[in-house]
């Protein structure tokens, strides 16, 4: 079983706490639930640094599971995630912050991606309201034609980009790859911003 891990909220990548995950373990509850289920942990791993995020990786084994005594880690997860909001509001102020530096107010844009990474941004900074969001797009067909509130999400090879036009990748995990995809866009003068590109 591979988990995310509700430990060190310096690891967590702002927007952690999406519809994606129902729950996120400690290494804890998750022996919690492997015990309930009648299973006994053999490896238990954390991994911070290899992934989007952290994640706490078990490996277990149908056995008998002598009673056990858990200790509550309600205290622990609630200073973590008391951190975790306050860090996230600061990534988020950070990152409005940083746009507003690359993008003159008012400034026409595409935004490239339509999930929950451009949700949590548009949500937790006033960038609807300073820049001209001419739609969004994104590279998954099953996005194209729906709306994220007022925005419509295009299929980039149905916008007829002119030059000085400006695309702001909108994306946490796949930051890189889309912006090297857009490399070509560069050379016909649009505009290409990237929010993580330290």
């Amino acid at each position: 079983i591979e988990v995310p891990l509700f430990e060190r909220s310096d690891k967590f990548p702002p927007g952690l706490l999406t519809f994606e995950h129902v729950n996120y373990f400690s290494e804890s509850t998750l022996c919690r639930l492997l015990h309930l289920a009648g299973y006994v942990p053999c490896m238990v791993q954390k991994l911070f640094y290899n992934n989007e995020y952290p994640v706490i990786t078990t490996i277990a084994r149908k056995g008998d599971c002598a009673e056990i005594e858990l200790s509550s880690d309600y205290d622990r997860a609630y200073d973590v995630l008391c951190s975790y909001v306050e860090r996230d509001k600061a990534i988020w102020k950070r990152i409005e912050l940083k746009l507003k530096q690359k993008i003159k107010y008012g400034t026409a844009v595409y935004i490239w991606g339509a999930g929950s990474h451009t949700s949590q941004l548009l949500a937790n900074t006033n960038l609807k309201s300073y820049l001209k969001i001419k739609g969004l797009l994104d590279s998954s067909p099953t996005k194209w034609g729906n709306n994220l509130g007022t925005m419509t999400c295009y299929s980039p090879d149905n916008v007829s980009f002119k030059k000085g036009d400006t695309v702001l990748i909108s994306s946490y995990a796949s930051e890189q790859e889309i912006y090297d995809n857009l490399k070509s866009y560069q050379g016909k003068g649009i505009n290409i911003i990237r929010i993580y590109d330290e």
